[in-house]
């Protein structure tokens, strides 16, 4: 009786082996296949990046500032502006409350436009092809969320301000930011004169201007910000090429990949 017992032992401890020996090497290759998926998706993002730099920035260069520009860069925009009036846009943001028909409060993102913004790419809107008509009048293009979260559609006014505007449509396709300030609320676009026209922008007002310049090359890019360096740096001024937030996406994706790297591998040991 003891040899077919110790045969069934035997059996038992060999299936036993052999399923631990199954979970090791799954977890092994689940690792290395993550390891893997993760380096692969990290190439391809950079390689989106790059290729869509400019269409991510909207120009060339972007300047920004917390006050408007001083008169000495707002003539330099001006001297660029004149040799080719669509290689400058600019947008100017604040944040106030809009107020729908039926007593509903939002906090908003206000954003006059001024234009041909943005020069690269193109603003997908419902319904088609009205982003051209936001200067025509009191007129907002808002994101989807904003209609949901106010109960409001297409059509409708929204008060911002001491004025009134008409809801035109939405914008289905808005552009990438990578700020904090997403969080306070949904965009509203009007435009440059309508935000004027509104009051809204007086002194202690949280406003941002930043304006959108198109370079015909890298090396005239290069030139023009190597010239006035000194002049933004000392007007408080904020400067990035296209090709500069590529780097810094690319550098943030970096980081993210290295703590993936971490948890894949951290995986791959405890399965070993």
């Amino acid at each position: 009786m003891r040899a077919p017992f110790a045969l069934t032992l035997a059996w038992r401890e060999g299936r036993s082996s052999a399923k631990r020996l199954a979970t090791y090497m799954v977890s092994i290759t689940i690792g290395v296949a993550a390891l893997v998926a993760i380096n692969s998706f990290r190439a391809n993002v950079v390689r989106s990046v790059d290729a869509e730099a400019q269409n991510l920035l909207g120009a060339d260069l972007r300047l920004n500032s917390n006050t408007q520009f001083p008169d000495s860069v707002r003539a330099l925009i001006d001297s660029l502006e004149k040799s080719d009036p669509k290689s400058i846009a600019g947008i100017v943001s604040t944040i106030s409350i809009a107020v729908a028909p039926g007593g509903g409060v939002k906090l908003v993102q206000m954003r006059g436009v001024h234009g041909a913004y943005p020069i690269y790419g193109t603003m997908e809107t419902q319904p088609a092809d009205v982003w051209g008509t936001l200067s025509s009048g009191q007129k907002l293009l808002v994101e989807p969320s904003l209609l949901t979260q106010m109960g409001t559609r297409i059509g409708d006014t929204l008060q911002l301000g001491g004025m009134r505007f008409e809801i035109s449509g939405v914008i289905t396709n808005l552009p990438t930011e990578v700020s904090f300030r997403n969080a306070l609320g949904p965009r509203v676009y009007l435009s440059r004169e309508m935000l004027d026209s509104t009051k809204l922008l007086t002194f202690g007002s949280i406003a941002r201007y930043e304006s959108f310049i198109k370079m015909p090359d890298d090396a005239k890019l290069q030139r023009f910000v190597d010239t006035h360096h000194d002049l933004f740096r000392q007007s408080l001024i904020g400067f990035t090429t296209a090709r500069e937030q590529a780097e810094q996406l690319a550098k943030a994706l970096d980081t993210l990949t290295r703590f993936l790297g971490l948890v894949g591998l951290a995986a791959l040991l405890l399965g070993g």
